[in-house]
């Protein structure tokens, strides 16, 4: 595009001239033939009169000519016609419009164009300026190029002024301006100003450089560039530039791609800078001046930008609300500060403080299922947002290759055992909802109440709960340190890691009491410490009672902790995460990492040997067999060491196969299949690792000809598998975002075509259709006006803007200097001295431990009771409240179910028994026959054979192993009395075992047609111990026929009566059943006395011996008292 004269460039609105000649007869037809009007005074043509008498009146040639302005009234500006003026007015911004000064120091003269400035310039003060520049680009694209091409040969900078005038759009050198902050309409100012790092770049003055952009309809660019300037130019203005366009491009499109400020800094960086290019080429550029703080803040904008909203509890709420439209929703709980649930169990009333939001996805809540049956961790860690108090709670649980998983996430500001509880009854809900059963096995916390009370509500039983190991020795460490003296701490400490690591639980018990008893009077403080919070809850910690929990072998909560450390490690890059929206997305985004991880794995395998067990493995492969020699068959060899001569090692082989539930120490190869740590042990110094090189070598030989069987299910024939594409799913589609509409419209317009054709990549459909769902939920979510009224975030800590992340204390490192090194015969020696001092204070405290109870014979059967009811020692113990705790622990060595006061079943039906005895209108029905009928048994065969004279019917009843009720049924009145000692309601099981009760009494009588069901009010039960022995003396009474039951007063002594009444004079004599228990003669003497046994304990009695013998009762017969001799 050509122009005719510089002159015609202004800074006023453009107004093309009209070119086009029209006919005088036809103003419709510019191809008919016309005359033209011709100017008298400047011989210029037009094709109207109307034209030729407007250019008469302004001609500069006309003798008459009076130039005539038109002033605009808002900003003065002056203009030579009045439609021009017209166009002005519309868009003027009230601003009075100011004259540019000359340039030249002593000139006054001023300007309102920059044209006139130049043209003064040239003219008056004869100085060099370039003419003007006129080029012709075919797109914006190739203007833009040259533009950035131009600007870094010159280091200068054309920024395009505010809006766009006509066709027309103007570019300033960037020192041209005032020195004002340059905002646009409504923008706040920076909170910082750049100008005081890096100066300043507009100071109020004029610059005559610029460009002008003219666009036609086609598209195409004709350009006047005016390239002089008249300042300095210098590449110190760099830093007031922005970066060019394809470098802007190269940094976006790598910040989407998520990588690191430092890469990307790299590979934008000029090739100047290479070695090779120093020499021969200038590095100076845009991009050096480019820092990885200007890429931060740029990845920090685009973070922002994606944000739901500018305030963190609204993006919050927002954010819960697009997570619920997923297909899944991962939001378990959400409760906001001030107000009630708007997201899971809705039934509870917590504090209205109290902020939760819990995240499930669905994968976590699938591996939740499947490994909740070992052990889930729990922990929560803190720091983690700006707010005060607010923690993340975290639940893990372990795979079959020891790798910890998240699978819920608690975000709250109180760990408030509520609070905990509605979390997990979330969690069992919602796996509830989807058709599966969540139970626990086993939960491991740090030791806060909190935690497992609130697990236990929301499972809704007790569950089976140890401490970590590592937070309990932590504890302890700091408790001897405050209540030791220090010449004992050490002996402490060694004896409590004694205490602790004890596997036998007998020898638990002896050395817990010795310790205890030890340290009684030099540590009193730490032993009543001991005594008030770690004596009842020792199931928790020592490790003897963990051995049958199935439980992994995870006795610490170091799962968590290393997510605790990855969390903040490698997504938050040790820098205090501020916003709590941006949590929730990185726990999102740590849950998409973990479930790659382990499709991964699930397609390679899972490489869990250590380096060190490989090479084990090699050195054990390569030591001679010559080195083998068998000692016991298939039980013990003999090695020769490798490394000393005439020294040799023993292997002793522990079992066959291992039986622990998880082990994780294997040999990968398959030379060695089935190796683990549980099956051989060695005596060589390297034992203290679980697979040392010589039982990989002993192992790898016996299985040199035993097949594996992980090769023994391949098939031997060949198979050929052919996939049908058919069988695959249709293939979704595609991805757009835009910042303004015009683009949006654009590039919808260009994503319609790629989807109409097909023509999108194949690797980019899945993903460009989940971006698309991504924005549409997100756009749902953010139209909805007016914006819902969301509370306030729990109050902020104070955050320094460049602060580093606290560590937390249980990730510090110690604050003592690092030690050297030691050499490995000093830390071997070091192990073997704790090791032995360790053994050293075992058996110091076996020595001093109280004697261990007499364990033999408690299962053997030392009463039988109506031939039915065979009573044991252990029955009887549970007869007595003097039983110590060292005791009771001992004995449930041997009965599991054994408790303390717990009386037995055996013991409550031998006593109802002999009871009914001494009434024969009485039926004493066995405990059993309640949970029968419990079952809707109606016991025909057993109800057949009683007495339809019975009156009184009595059946005790445990239905839940821990607690006994009783029946009991007077046919006279047709009432089936219910007794429950802690005045609970009836269960289902209750009412279930009165209903089949009824059936079964009207069967036996016929004539009463409805019997009435009463549940008793008295026998009060106060304690965990005594329902037994209540329901006991509820039985008796009823018996005896006792028209007003009282309360049982004094319990002790009632025990004590029970046993008289089951055992009588049993047990006074000699145990010896082959001997007389009165002359202890034997019973068959040289006199060929008569002898009787008792039909309760089978002791033997010479007739004479018995005062008032008669044979009639010798079937009856039962001890007599020691008082009740002939002797």
């Amino acid at each position: 595009m050509e122009f005719s004269d510089e002159g015609s460039l202004s800074d006023d609105a453009f107004i093309p001239k009209k070119k086009s000649k029209v006919s005088e007869k036809s103003s419709t037809n510019p191809d008919a033939s016309h005359d033209l009007f011709i100017c008298l005074y400047c011989s210029s043509k037009f094709a109207s009169k109307d034209n030729l008498r407007r250019h008469i009146k302004k001609c500069k040639k006309n003798p008459d000519f009076e130039e005539e302005l038109f002033l605009c009234i808002k900003c003065e500006s002056s203009f030579s016609r009045k439609d021009n003026l017209s166009v002005h007015m519309k868009t003027c911004e009230q601003t009075k419009k100011k004259k540019i000064s000359c340039l030249m120091k002593g000139c006054s003269k001023q300007f309102w164009q920059k044209v006139a400035l130049i043209e003064h310039l040239k003219r008056d003060h004869e100085k060099i300026i370039q003419t003007v520049q006129k080029l012709t680009f075919s797109s914006k694209a190739e203007f833009i190029a040259w533009k950035e091409q131009e600007e870094e040969r010159t280091f200068s900078y054309f920024s395009q002024d505010s809006g766009q005038k006509g066709s027309r759009v103007y570019y300033y050198c960037q020192h041209d301006g005032s020195d004002r902050a340059h905002r646009k309409k409504g923008e706040p100012g920076r909170k910082t100003s750049r100008k005081n790092s890096i100066g300043q770049i507009k100071k109020g003055a004029v610059c005559i450089a610029k460009i002008a952009e003219i666009v036609s309809d086609s598209g195409s660019r004709a350009v006047e560039y005016y390239s002089t300037h008249n300042h300095i130019l210098s590449p110190h203005d760099f830093a007031h530039q922005p970066p060019s366009t394809a470098t802007n491009i190269a940094i976006n499109n790598q910040i989407a791609l998520g990588v690191s400020a430092t890469e990307i800094l790299h590979s934008i960086q000029s090739p100047a800078l290479e070695r090779d290019n120093r020499d021969d080429c200038n590095a100076v550029g845009k991009d050096l001046i480019i820092t990885t703080r200007r890429i931060k803040q740029r990845i920090a904008k685009r973070r922002n930008s994606l944000r739901h909203h500018p305030d963190d509890k609204m993006s919050v709420f927002l954010l819960v609300e697009t997570l619920q439209k997923e297909k899944y929703n991962p939001v378990i709980i959400f409760k906001p500060s001030g107000m009630d649930i708007v997201v899971g169990p809705k039934d509870f009333l917590l504090n209205q403080e109290h902020f939760l939001l819990g995240i499930q996805t669905k994968a976590q809540r699938e591996l939740l299922v499947e490994h909740s049956g070992k052990i889930v961790v729990v922990d929560d860690t803190h720091n983690v947002t700006q707010y005060e108090n607010v923690t993340l709670l975290n639940m893990m649980v372990v795979d079959q290759n020891n790798r910890g998983w998240c699978n819920a996430h608690l975000i709250t500001n109180s760990m408030y055992d509520k609070n905990i509880e509605v979390f997990v009854r979330a969690i069992k809900k919602r796996s509830e909802e989807m058709g599966d059963i969540l139970e626990f096995n086993c939960v491991i916390t740090d030791d806060a109440p909190a935690l497992i009370n609130g697990i236990e509500a929301g499972m809704g039983k007790t569950m089976k709960h140890i401490l970590c190991q590592w937070h309990l020795d932590k504890t302890f460490k700091d408790q001897i340190r405050e209540k030791v003296p220090r010449r004992l701490s050490d002996s402490v400490y060694t004896d409590l890691k004694v205490v602790i690591g004890s596997k036998p639980e007998t020898e638990f018990i002896q050395i817990f009491e010795a310790l205890q008893n030890k340290y009684s009077s030099d540590c009193m403080v730490f032993v009543k410490y001991l005594k008030q919070y770690y004596v009842e809850r020792k199931e928790k910690w020592a490790m003897c009672y963990r051995q049958q929990l199935r439980h992994g072998n995870i006795n610490t909560t170091a799962h968590v902790e290393s997510f605790h450390n990855r969390l903040k490690k490698e997504y938050f890059k040790r820098v205090p995460n501020k916003r709590m929206d941006d949590l929730v997305n990185i726990l999102l985004t740590i849950d998409k990492d973990d479930y790659a991880s382990r499709l991964r794995e699930a397609i390679l395998g899972f490489k869990m040997a250590p380096h060190a067990m490989r090479q084990r493995h090699e050195n054990g492969i390569s030591i001679p067999d010559e080195s083998l020699s068998e000692i016991l068959s298939s039980v013990m060899w003999s090695i020769e060491s490798t490394s000393k001569k005439n020294e040799f090692y023993c292997i002793s082989k522990t079992q066959d196969v291992c039986s622990k539930d998880l082990c994780f120490d294997k040999c990968p190869s398959p030379s060695c299949h089935g190796l683990c740590s549980h099956l051989y042990v060695c005596s060589c110094p390297d034992s203290r690792n679980p697979l040392c090189k010589h039982i990989h070598k002993l192992h790898s030989f016996l299985q040199r000809n035993v097949p594996n069987p992980a090769y023994q299910d391949l098939c031997e024939e060949v198979q050929f598998v052919t996939i049908d594409t058919n069988d695959f799913p249709e293939v979704l589609k595609d991805f757009s975002e835009a910042n303004a509409y015009h683009r949006l419209e654009c590039n919808m317009s260009k994503l319609t075509q790629f989807i109409s054709q097909r023509s999108l990549p194949k690797h980019l459909v899945l993903s460009c259709d989940t971006e698309i769902d991504k924005i549409v939920k997100k756009i749902s979510v953010l139209s909805v006006q007016p914006e819902p009224e969301v509370s306030d975030m729990p109050a902020k800590k104070s955050i320094a803007p460049r602060q580093k992340l606290v560590t937390q204390l249980a990730q510090m490192l110690p604050s003592k200097r690092r030690k050297k090194k030691k050499k490995t015969v000093e830390m071997k020696c070091d192990i073997e001295e704790k090791m032995s001092k360790r053994e050293d204070a075992k058996s110091n405290l076996l020595s001093l431990a109280p004697p261990v109870p007499n364990l033999n014979n408690l299962k053997d059967v030392i009463l039988t009771i109506g031939n039915i009811y065979k009573l044991t020692k252990m029955d009887l113990l549970s007869l007595s409240l003097d039983i110590t705790q060292t005791e009771e622990a001992f004995y449930r060595r041997v009965d599991r179910t054994f408790h303390k006061g717990w009386l037995t079943s055996d013991i409550i039906n031998a006593f109802i028994f002999n009871l009914a005895q001494t009434d024969d209108s009485v039926f004493a029905g066995a405990s059993e026959l309640s949970l029968s009928m419990a079952r809707g048994n109606l016991l025909k065969r057993i109800f057949s054979e009683v007495d339809p004279v019975k009156k009184i019917y009595i059946f005790p009843a445990n239905f839940t192993d821990d607690h006994w009720t009783m029946f009991a049924v007077k046919v006279d009145t047709a009432e089936i009395l219910y007794l429950d000692p802690m005045k609970k309601e009836m269960s289902s099981s209750a009412f279930s075992c009165a209903e089949t009760m009824i059936s079964i009494l009207k069967t036996m009588h016929p004539s009463i047609s409805k019997w009435s069901l009463k549940v008793m009010t008295y026998c009060t039960q106060i304690d965990s111990l005594n329902c037994g022995v209540h329901v006991c003396w509820f039985a008796h009474q009823i018996i005896m026929k006792v028209e007003e039951i009282t309360d049982l007063e004094d319990i002790k002594s009632y025990r004590q009566f029970i046993h008289d009444a089951i055992c009588g004079n049993c047990l006074e004599r000699s145990t010896d059943i082959n001997i007389c228990a009165v002359c202890a003669s034997p019973g068959v003497d040289e006199n060929n006395n008569v002898s009787v046994r008792c039909s309760r304990c089978d002791r033997l009695y010479h007739a004479s011996c018995i005062e008032n013998y008669d044979d009639n009762l010798c079937e009856d017969f039962v001890c007599p008292s020691t008082r009740s001799h002939s002797n």
